[in-house]
């Protein structure tokens, strides 16, 4: 009896691999490739937006997790620093919004974005959005 597993080949060309690129910081067109509304560890909604850069296709994609206000919370400053930060990412990526969102609407969207760099311990060098802005 063989284990699972044993005697399978992967054959993949590795070649032809680019190394990461990051963009400069600075204004940049960004377009959503996914929304997801997410649960955190302590129970807490958040959307996560993975975007790339519309002029770049060999740039990394970058990601921005937004949390999603609770008009219950105590803390309301966060939840109105929360609730700009929606404002501002509807302003920049021209979505029209009526007290609902349907993520899906989202996907395909293009908008202008302030773009830092960051070092993470984790991840290594790679790209934030650091502010969301009105378009060009």
């Amino acid at each position: 009896m063989s284990e699972e597993g044993a005697g399978l080949v992967i054959n993949m060309d590795l070649d032809n691999i680019k190394p990461d690129v990051l963009e400069a910081p600075g204004e940049h067109k960004m377009r959503v490739e996914a929304a997801e509304q997410v649960t955190s560890k302590n129970g807490n909604l958040y959307l996560n937006l993975r975007m790339s850069f519309v002029d770049n296709d060999d740039a990394e994609q970058v990601y921005r997790i937004m949390m999603i206000p609770d008009d219950q919370d105590a803390d309301e400053k966060k939840v109105k620093r929360w609730k700009k930060d929606f404002i501002a990412f509807f302003a920049a990526f021209d979505i029209e919004f009526s007290g609902s969102l349907d993520l899906d609407s989202v996907v395909g969207q293009e908008g202008w974005c302030i773009i830092g760099l960051e070092n993470d311990e984790e991840y290594g060098d790679r790209n934030t959005v650091k502010k969301f802005v009105k378009g060009h």
